[in-house]
């Protein structure tokens, strides 16, 4: 979380960062956005470093043409109270954020788990200068609002500014839920705005062509880490490069280079009655433009409600998913093992 706001003493670097923001406004005043670096990339592109209002900090590629972006199926939204087929286990929509100096708030009995490069000190807070999880509003510079609440969890990629005491350290930054004592047949469910595009080296990405140089270098990714023995030890169950974006080619890639909501599942049912921990997992390479920043939302946890089940009609239809949580558009014809979701279960089958 990159951000630098006026400290509340009055500071020189209150005036520097007034004078900057002056100096480019009028570039940025119908969104609100300050060009912080730009470079300028092969065929009309151009790689910008954008700030917004709030101070966030955001990679953002320019393309040379206006088009809709190819996007990720999206699997199905977090169950919402009152859904008579689904209950809830466990829910953070981080909608409880109260102000604190340099935007440093995680909700109570969250923790996290900080690489030292990237653990704030007062004096950076003062600055906002902070690379690690925190809470704030939503916005819509550069990301979508958000569909849970107002509130959001971001993580912000480690920026390079000597000046303001900034390195691109290294990032392994870890958001850690309270223990949640879980029932049968649970599923994780979260909102994700994350930038596949940057989730590799784009160094030496070709443009012309829209290909990365083989084989893709990963530099940023999100993990999903569960723990049944409070954090003695983690096994990953969820991998955004290894399960989404590798799956992706090239131009999918590219067409997903910004921050925009999509809604992931993990299934839980290996954990069955057990008490764990689940952390969110940021995890970046060392260096300038390398990955982006990332939001989430959205954590629950829920499971089939019995009242459901007997709600359900007979000829439920039923949705198939491959073993890492990617919806596919009909029943599978290939051989293998999959997943199964209907009449309020999640269930593994073998073709």
């Amino acid at each position: 979380a990159i951000g630098w706001r006026a400290d509340r003493e009055g500071s020189t670097v209150q005036v520097e960062l007034f004078l900057l923001s002056l100096s480019i406004a009028a570039t940025c005043v119908a969104s609100a956005q300050t060009v912080l670096e730009s470079e300028t990339l092969p065929a009309g592109h151009e790689s910008q470093v954008v700030q917004d209002e709030a101070g966030r900090i955001y990679r953002r590629l320019v393309k040379p043409y206006a088009g809709s972006n190819e996007t990720v199926s999206p699997l199905a939204k977090a169950a919402k109270a009152g859904d008579a087929k689904f209950e809830q286990t466990f829910y953070e929509g981080f909608e409880g954020w109260k102000e604190s100096l340099g935007y440093d708030w995680i909700p109570e009995g969250w923790t996290e788990i900080n690489t030292p490069e990237n653990t704030p000190t007062e004096e950076m807070l003062l600055h906002n200068i902070n690379n690690s999880w925190y809470v704030y509003a939503s916005s819509d510079f550069f990301q979508e609002m958000t569909t849970d609440g107002v509130n959001e969890a971001f993580i912000h990629y480690a920026y390079d500014n000597e000046k303001y005491g900034i390195t691109a350290a290294a990032q392994d930054e870890w958001l850690v839920t309270p223990t949640i004592a879980l029932k049968e047949n649970e599923t994780l469910h979260f909102m994700l705005q994350a930038d596949f595009f940057n989730i590799y080296n784009c160094k030496d990405f070709d443009y012309r062509n829209i290909k990365y140089a083989e084989p893709r270098e990963t530099v940023c990714t999100m993990s999903v880490m569960i723990t049944t023995d409070d954090a003695q030890n983690w096994s990953r169950i969820w991998d955004l490069e290894a399960d989404v974006a590798s799956k992706m080619t090239d131009k999918e890639c590219y067409a997903n280079s910004d921050l925009k909501i999509k809604h992931f599942d993990v299934d839980l049912s290996a954990y069955a009655n057990k008490n764990v921990k689940i952390a969110f997992r940021y995890i970046r390479s060392e260096g300038m433009f390398r990955g982006n920043s990332m939001i989430l939302d959205g954590v629950t946890v829920d499971h089939p409600s019995a009242a459901g089940i007997n709600t359900v009609s007979a000829s439920a239809k039923y949705e198939y998913y491959d073993v890492n949580g990617t919806k596919l558009p009909g029943k599978p014809s290939k051989k293998g093992l999959y997943i199964r979701k209907g009449e309020n279960k999640t269930e593994k089958m073998m073709l």
